[in-house]
């Protein structure tokens, strides 16, 4: 269970009289919430998980590296062309305590110089029942709840300029807002917009005029400051959500 729901299988533990195949036959194919139920034995072998193979391994060299230990079975994954191993390799056993038995016993092996890496592998069934169960389950989302998609953006050419507006791209992120702010103190901006993403800054900064804006970009672009090269442009008018639906298209 998980949250309150089935996870779509589970395990039934016989007594010892039991006979499992009775069993099975008096449940298997029987409906159950409109669904066939199917039952089997469970295999009670455990797998061990061996990586860090060469592509030339074969399943005589994973035979060599357990031969002190009581496997019953090796499956060597290849390629799609079947011409060399795909670096790992399944190793089954009995039972749990003779798997990590035999964890203990390899554990440091090398092949070809390469330490191997052993380690118990994990239930695939279990993860491929819990996958299924979420993909069939899934809660419808609520009417409304969806984010609003972003409007069309709209190519440069079709948008409005902000001649008192420049934009600076390119400003290193360790830069703080008020040593931009002192950069462009000089021209006495009206309005300052700095924002930091990831590994790069921008600002929007609005003048008193056109000709002011001129004059900074002029200036500053190509500038360097703290190691790179600022790039400035006259700046666009932002677009509200109403006004980019209804731009018109571009004209062939």
């Amino acid at each position: 269970m998980k949250n309150g729901h089935s996870l779509g299988f589970g395990f039934l533990t016989l007594e010892a009289n039991a006979d499992p195949q009775e069993v099975i036959k008096s449940i298997n194919g029987k409906s159950f919430d409109k669904r066939k139920i199917r039952a089997e034995v469970a295999v009670a072998e455990k797998a061990v998980f061996v990586a860090n193979l060469p592509p030339e391994c074969t399943e005589k060299d994973v035979e060599t590296i357990f031969k002190d230990t009581k496997f019953l079975r090796i499956s060597i994954i290849m390629n799609k062309e079947k011409t060399a191993c795909k670096g790992f390799a399944f190793v089954h056993f009995e039972n749990l305590e003779a798997a990590n038995k035999a964890i203990e016993s390899v554990k440091g092996t090398t092949i070809n110089n390469t330490t191997i890496k052993v380690e118990l592998a994990k239930n695939r069934r279990r993860r491929r029942y819990r996958s299924n169960y979420r993909r069939n389950n899934r809660r419808a989302p609520r009417k409304g709840s969806r984010a609003p998609r972003r409007p069309k953006r709209i190519p440069n050419d079709q948008r409005e300029k902000a001649p008192n507006t420049v934009h600076v791209g390119r400003i290193d992120a360790s830069a703080k807002e008020d040593e931009v702010k002192a950069l462009f103190a000089d021209f006495k901006p009206v309005s300052f917009n700095y924002r930091v993403r990831r590994s790069t800054a921008y600002a929007f900064i609005e003048f008193e005029s056109p000709e002011v804006a001129t004059k900074v970009i002029e200036k500053f672009n190509d500038f360097e400051f703290k190691g790179a090269k600022l790039v400035c442009n006259v700046a666009y008018k932002k677009i509200e959500p109403k006004a980019a639906e209804e731009a018109p298209a571009k004209k062939e």
